[in-house]
C-alpha cells in the first residue's frame, strides 16, 4: 500500500487495522453531495466493519440514495448521526475529503479519527490520528480495496462489490487518464473475491441503463454545442441522474474537443446549476482549474462545480463563465 504521509509508520497502520475491528461506535463522514466514490466507499467501509459494530453516518439519506443509484446495496445496519452524549469513545471515518467545510454535516465528539482520501492536499487538510492519503489513487475506493487486500477489515461480497463500483464512478468506466497499473490490480482481485454471478451481474450494473435514460441522454447530445475545442451542454430542463452519467465524457469523443462539460439543474430541485467538467490528457488540470475557479474541485480531468442560480440565472450564463475561464486559462497559462 502506498500511503501519502511523511509520518506514516508501521504503528499508524496498526492503528487503522484495529479500528477497523472495533467493534463499538463508528461514525463515517464524506462530502457534501456525495458522488459514486463517496457514497459506495462509505458502504465498502461499512462491511469492512465487525457485524457488532454501531455505525452512524452523516447526511445518511443522500449517501444511501447515490450508493443505491449506483445499483449497489446500502446496508441498513447503518444509522443516521446525530451527536451524542456518549460519542467520546467512538471513531470517526472521513472518505473522499479531507477539509471540514467539505464534509456534509456537523460532528460532535470523538476518540480518534481516520481520513481515507486521493484529493490533493490543501493548507486546510483535517489532522487526523491516522491518515489513508494518496493523490495517485484514481479514488478512495481504490485506497478501500487496497486495505482489504493488505488483511484489514472484513471482505464480504457487497464490501467487494461497493469498493469496485467507486473506482468505475471516479475512473469514466476506467477511461479517465487516472487509470494506474494499481487500479487494475486491485480490481483484479476483486474479480478473483467474487462469484462469477455476482461479477456478471455488477458488470451488467455498470452499463444497464433504462431506455427512458437512454433517450434522455440522446435528447441531451442533440442539444450539444462545439466552440473550437469545447463542447457542453447547457440546458434548463431536468435529465435524469441515470442520464447525466458519463454525458460530458462523451462529448470529450468528438474530435478536436480537449474541454468538455454539462449545466444541468440540481436533481433534487435546489437552486443551483451542477456542472460536470472534463478534459483531455492533452490540456491535464484544466477541468480542476476551471471548477475550482467557481468553488468546485475534483480530479485533472473530471472534476465538478455549481452555480447559484441568484447570480447565473440562465444555464447559458453559467456555460459562458465555464467557456472563458477555461480560454482565459490557456492565454495565460501559470
Amino acid at each position: 500500500m502506498t500511503i501519502i504521509n511523511p509520518n506514516t509508520t508501521n504503528q499508524t497502520l496498526d492503528n487503522i487495522r484495529r479500528a477497523l475491528s472495533d467493534q463499538g461506535r463508528h461514525i463515517i463522514a464524506t462530502h457534501i453531495r456525495p458522488d459514486a466514490d463517496a457514497a459506495c466507499s462509505v458502504t465498502a467501509l461499512i462491511e469492512a466493519l465487525p457485524e457488532e459494530a454501531d455505525i452512524r453516518v452523516l447526511n445518511l439519506a443522500e449517501v444511501s440514495n447515490t450508493a443505491s443509484r449506483c445499483g449497489i446495496l446500502f446496508p441498513t445496519r447503518a444509522t443516521e448521526y446525530y451527536p451524542q452524549e456518549d460519542d467520546s469513545s467512538a471513531t470517526l471515518w472521513v472518505l473522499d475529503c479531507s477539509t471540514w467545510d467539505r464534509v456534509a454535516g456537523t460532528v460532535g465528539e470523538y476518540h480518534r479519527s481516520v481520513v481515507i482520501d486521493h484529493h490533493p492536499e490543501t493548507d486546510d487538510d483535517i489532522i487526523a490520528n491516522d491518515m489513508v492519503k494518496d493523490t495517485k489513487a484514481s479514488s478512495t475506493g481504490e485506497l478501500i480495496l487496497d486495505m482489504l487486500i493488505s488483511g484489514m477489515g472484513e471482505v464480504n461480497d457487497l464490501g467487494v462489490c461497493a469498493a469496485t463500483r467507486a473506482i468505475i464512478g471516479d475512473t469514466g468506466n476506467l477511461t479517465l487518464p487516472n487509470v494506474t497499473s494499481r487500479t487494475l490490480y486491485v480490481l483484479s482481485w476483486a474479480r478473483s473475491q467474487l462469484s462469477d454471478i455476482n461479477w456478471n451481474a455488477m458488470q451488467w450494473n455498470f452499463r444497464e441503463r433504462s431506455l427512458e435514460a437512454m433517450q434522455a441522454q440522446a435528447k441531451a447530445i442533440l442539444n450539444a454545442h462545439q466552440l473550437e475545442d469545447v463542447a457542453f451542454v447547457a440546458s434548463s430542463e431536468n435529465v435524469l441522474p441515470e442520464a447525466r452519467a458519463g454525458l460530458a465524457n462523451q462529448l470529450l469523443d468528438i474530435p478536436g474537443v480537449r474541454f468538455s462539460f454539462t449545466v444541468l439543474p440540481d436533481s433534487a430541485g435546489q437552486p443551483y446549476w451542477r456542472c460536470a467538467v472534463r478534459c483531455s490528457p492533452e490540456v491535464s488540470g484544466a477541468a480542476k482549474d476551471v471548477a475550482s475557479a467557481f468553488g468546485g474541485g475534483g480530479h485533472a480531468c473530471a472534476s465538478g462545480c455549481s452555480f447559484s442560480w441568484s447570480e447565473y440565472p440562465t444555464a447559458d450564463a453559467a456555460a459562458g463563465a465555464i467557456i472563458r475561464n477555461y480560454w482565459q486559462s490557456l492565454a495565460d497559462p501559470e
